[in-house]
């Protein structure tokens, strides 16, 4: 929309709108957007033509609202991290291009879910050395109930880390707790912040 005319800009691609094309769906939503010099980072959830679990995608949109061909070559990358159940609820953007993606996914079969945090560099790639193909998982570890983790959001902190921001399944009574992690920019858990960085 322009400002203060609250009209659409009919410039932005069709009218004023976007809409996205994953390859025929039967459902996707974008839950996140960042920006940086006028273009468009965007987070979504996708449930793709035939299988039975959510995938995470990052895309980029040119100030036109097409999509950028210089992001993983067609504008969008999936990230599927465990070939289960994988959810994204935030999206960063860092110095230097680099873009965190959080939420959270589970195993397969429905258990072990775990805060997420992706990185990727400015066209869509894995960070190389971040995780398991740019792919950090926290687990709080909670054993008597299900031990279900989720990153709601991501915060860019001054020393590079990540702090991520969610709940946890706490193993007292059944219910869950406000929960936060940080993150170095290498990957790994920093272990100054609260227990082992949880």
């Amino acid at each position: 929309y322009l400002y203060p005319s609250c009209t659409l800009d009919t410039a932005f691609n069709l009218g004023g709108g976007v809409v996205l094309d994953f390859g025929a769906p039967d459902a996707a939503w974008v839950v996140a957007l960042a920006t940086r010099d006028n273009q468009v980072t965007f987070a979504a959830n996708v449930l793709f033509e035939g299988a039975s679990n959510l995938d995470g995608v990052v895309g980029r949109l040119l100030e036109d609202g097409e999509l950028d061909p210089s992001f993983s070559g067609d504008g969008w990358t999936v990230l599927d991290g465990r070939a289960g159940h994988d959810t994204l609820l935030g999206v960063a953007l860092a110095p230097g291009g680099r873009i965190y993606a959080s939420g959270y996914g589970f195993l397969p079969d429905g258990t072990q879910g775990d805060m997420y945090l992706f990185a990727l560099n400015a066209n869509g790639a894995p960070v190389p050395g971040f995780g398991l193909d740019g792919l950090v998982t926290v687990d709080f570890g909670a054993v008597t109930h299900d031990p279900h983790d989720v990153a709601a959001d991501a915060a860019l902190l001054a020393d590079g880390g990540v702090l991520l921001a969610g709940y946890a399944a706490v193993d007292v009574g059944s219910g869950f707790a406000a929960a936060l992690a940080k993150v170095r920019p290498d990957g790994a858990l920093d272990p100054s912040f609260g227990s082992g960085g949880r």
